[in-house]
């Protein structure tokens, strides 16, 4: 969860996203490959499984969020899935949702209505998503064992629970650490660090998300065309 500038939706991809989406498709082409070397064993599809799960992982992270947000009494204004160009926009009531081109990361922008326990709610609606991923991971945990759900496994729908477990693990663990995420400007928090940084931020930085988003308010309902104040 952040709250991105306006130069953040460049079209360009940043460094760090290059280097995301060369990882990502190599290793990728590496498990691919050991599956071809090795085709009769089901564990060989642990990590390719795990890739595929990765993308409505992300789409339950970025919900994760949101259904924070919302819980906190915060407007959600945007939830992006991917990065990259934009290939579809809808909205979702006074939300817009937007599919970019490569869905590897997303992010859900937000603002408080009231700024009453700003600090905690901001850090809770950061750990949410990574919570929510945590969360499914304790459920399968809790449905089938520990000793069970991480053993070896021969049965493909066996290997299916453990890539999902992977995936959500390495989601959670990635957003938590305190990093700096893909912006240019490094205004884009993981979520671990966005935690820390809402328990330091000035009442006065909520404040300001907050005039953002009324005059972001005045401005869509200003009729087409019309001269701004």
């Amino acid at each position: 969860m952040f709250d991105p500038a306006p130069e953040s939706e460049g079209k360009r991809f940043t460094p760090a996203e290059r280097w995301i989406t060369a990882a990502l498709v190599l290793g990728f082409g590496a498990a691919m490959a050991v599956e071809i070397l090795d085709p009769d064993q089901p564990a060989k599809l642990v990590i390719p499984l795990a890739l595929v799960f990765w993308v409505p992982l992300l789409v339950l992270h970025e919900l994760g969020h949101a259904a924070a947000a919302h819980l906190c009494g915060w407007r959600v204004r945007e939830i992006v899935i991917g990065y990259g160009r934009p290939v579809a926009r809808w909205r979702w009531g006074d939300t817009s949702v937007e599919l970019r081109r490569f869905p590897v990361v997303g992010f859900v922008r937000c603002s408080p209505i009231a700024l009453g326990g700003a600090r905690l709610k901001s850090a809770f609606i950061y750990f949410a998503g990574p919570g929510i991923e945590l969360a499914l991971v304790g459920l399968l945990v809790w449905a089938v064992a520990p000793r069970s759900l991480f053993q070896p496994a021969d049965a493909l729908a066996w290997v299916a629970l453990q890539s999902a477990a992977l995936a959500a693990l390495a989601g959670a663990g990635i957003n938590l650490l305190p990093h700096a995420s893909l912006s240019r400007d490094g205004s884009l928090p993981s979520d671990g660090l966005g935690i820390l940084l809402s328990l330091l931020r000035p009442p006065s930085y909520y404040a300001a998300l907050r005039a953002r988003a009324d005059l972001e308010d005045a401005e869509d309902a200003r009729p087409s065309g019309s001269p701004g104040p």
